[in-house]
């Protein structure tokens, strides 16, 4: 294996390895939700805080999860004439218009998300509900999650180029659930 496929496995597993950690926050998301309604519908005592708890989780879930999905190929996409093109095709569709695309996107994202986090650490931002939560540490989960994005984006456009270059399979050595079954 060289040294290069070492670091586009280590990051596949990186995407894999944070997108399974942070989908275990599904479990305290429905455990407040459940409680807050049983708080509020059944002892008619709502919470102060538990809006802002789910916000938080439920962000952070969305942002580091996002290079998974990536790596597993899940974003959406409009796949009609796409799917139409032999496997060569759709490399090069993806190196000459997705990359450059997805890489402006991610540029934004990363670079607006890092602005909005330190600001929010440097100020000691709090959420300004009536609970007040610090926020930073919530805030820093989007340059971190662009940047998890922008690591499973640059592996693909390597197995793209590889495999426009070699004809080697842009999926050779991906994890096997890559393809969900029906």
């Amino acid at each position: 294996m060289s040294a290069l496929d070492r670091l586009l496995a280590g990051i596949d597993f990186l995407s894999e390895w944070s997108g399974k950690a942070v989908g275990f926050l599904l479990l305290p998301i429905v455990g407040v939700m459940v409680f807050e309604v049983v708080s509020r519908y059944v002892f008619n005592a709502p919470t102060i805080w538990s809006t802002d708890v789910v916000v938080m989780l439920a962000g952070t879930l969305y942002i580091i999860g996002g290079a998974y999905t990536h790596y597993l190929r899940g974003h959406i996409n409009v796949e009609t004439l796409f799917d139409l093109l032999s496997p060569r095709w759709q490399s090069l569709t993806r190196v000459l218009l997705h990359f450059p695309l997805f890489l402006l996107y991610i540029g934004v994202l990363l670079w607006i998300g890092w602005d909005f986090a330190w600001d929010s650490l440097v100020e000691g931002e709090h959420s300004g509900t009536l609970w007040n939560p610090i926020v930073w540490p919530f805030k820093m989960m989007i340059p971190l999650g662009a940047l998890l994005v922008l690591l499973q984006g640059l592996a693909q456009l390597v197995r793209d180029i590889r495999f426009l270059m070699t004809g080697e399979d842009p999926n050779a050595g991906r994890a096997e659930e890559m393809e969900p079954e029906l």
